[in-house]
């Protein structure tokens, strides 16, 4: 397969991605904009389609964000409209019409459309202490309309344990009664309560930070179980939180390129040279950036992970310089490789599951480490530089790929790794 074929096999996962239309709602200053940057890693403010404040009610209509697709977010959100206390009714009515409008459908006995809404966080303010009959009206809308519901206690790093005892129950007791008039269950019905602490105040300890992020952890968790299965996917690749989940599309991309070099065992591939397989390679690091958001690190790092000296033959991967020429093939796979020839393709699938496994592992780890943290460029790269070799020498050890089946099960280890 050449790579303008490839490209359009990895064009064909990213158009796989069905996008998720989640719908954030809650009064003004609920800490909206705070659970989109923590979850999905976008700054709300000031981007076009989304118009959320610090307390501040500027959205007058529910906005989506983007406004058209991106690949790098497959996603779709909606933010409720901003309102201030004497326009509560106003409000309402806005809210109530969006939801009748973009209700959940009934397509082949699922619940499912594109332009449905298919999941809600409803944002209730912790620091506002309180739950209101408003806030009952829009959640009973939602469970009318049957749309998968996480009831989302926003700001707790500001209540007193007792206080947030109290709103927990209020809220708990209320779901309760509105299952048995909707004659369900909470369960049954898909309605969960969480709560976060999105942007938790400067005082906040280290322990207290750690327990915050697993609960924002279990937001993100329990919104991949409530969504419908097709949308499931898109969910996971736009989140910026469960980075582990990540390995399950990060693989639907690796093995896509190293099927294409694979083609038949053994057989040398014409024009599957050392070049046109660093070409899949160069593709396949491009689309697992995008997956683990690599973007929002350095330029330098992209340049180091990404560059290609033609005139030498060489590949620069975090700082680690392989020769893509007939010298390194012959090294890593001896006797199965002669110089000079054409790559076999079982080969050609072992390198390119060699090293997009240690990419795609070492850009986990570094989000994994460095999620929460502010730490600078020198420390990431650092970081990349010294992974990215133990992780490519790991996977180095990969016995040959000598049939599909052997690409399947290092796919199922890795993912369950």
């Amino acid at each position: 397969m050449d790579l303008e074929s490839l490209e359009k096999e990895l064009q064909k996962i990213k158009n796989s991605l069905k996008y998720p239309c989640v719908a954030i709602i809650g009064k003004t200053g609920a800490g909206k904009s705070s659970l989109i940057k923590a979850v999905f890693g976008i700054d709300t403010q000031g981007v076009e389609g989304i118009k959320t404040g610090a307390g501040k009610p500027q959205t007058t209509e529910y906005e989506k964000y983007p406004k058209h697709p991106r690949e790098d977010k497959p996603i779709y959100l909606y933010d409720s409209p901003g309102y201030e206390a004497h326009k509560t009714q106003e409000f309402l009515d806005k809210t109530i019409k969006f939801l009748d409008e973009r209700k959940l459908k009934v397509i082949n006995n699922n619940f499912s459309s594109d332009d449905s809404i298919h999941l809600v966080w409803y944002a209730v303010a912790g620091s506002g202490k309180r739950f209101e009959e408003f806030d009952k009206t829009i959640i009973k809308k939602i469970k009318e309309n049957k749309i998968p519901l996480i009831i989302v206690l926003t700001q707790i790093d500001m209540l007193k344990n007792k206080e947030l005892t109290e709103l927990k129950t209020e809220v708990k007791n209320y779901v309760d009664e509105l299952a048995k008039e909707l004659q369900g269950t909470r369960k049954n019905l898909n309605i969960e309560i969480l709560e976060v602490a999105a942007d938790p105040h400067e005082r906040t300890s280290i322990i207290e930070k750690q327990e915050y992020q697993e609960k924002l952890l279990q937001l993100v968790d329990k919104s991949i179980e409530l969504l419908p299965t097709t949308y499931q996917n898109a969910f996971i690749y736009s989140q910026e939180l469960n980075i582990k989940k990540k390995r399950k599309i990060a693989w639907l991309f690796i093995v896509t390129g190293a099927s294409a070099t694979f083609a038949s065992s053994f057989t040398p591939i014409p024009g599957t040279t050392p070049f046109a397989t660093f070409g899949t390679q160069y593709s396949l690091f491009q689309e697992l950036d995008k997956i683990y958001s690599f973007q929002k690190y350095s330029q330098e790092i992209k340049e180091l992970v990404n560059s290609i000296d033609q005139n030498r033959g060489l590949v620069l991967a975090a700082g680690l310089v392989l020769d893509i020429g007939s010298t390194t093939f012959s090294i890593l796979f001896p006797g199965l490789f002669v110089v000079g020839e054409t790559i076999a393709g079982g080969i050609a699938a072992t390198y390119i599951l060699n090293v997009s496994l240690a990419y795609a592992k070492t850009l986990e780890e570094v989000s994994l480490r460095y999620l929460s943290l502010d730490v600078t460029k020198d420390e990431i790269f650092k970081y990349f530089k010294e992974h990215f070799k133990k992780n490519f020498d790991k996977y180095n050890q990969l016995p040959n790929i000598k049939g599909v089946k052997d690409i399947d099960k290092i796919g199922e280890e890795y993912i369950n790794e």
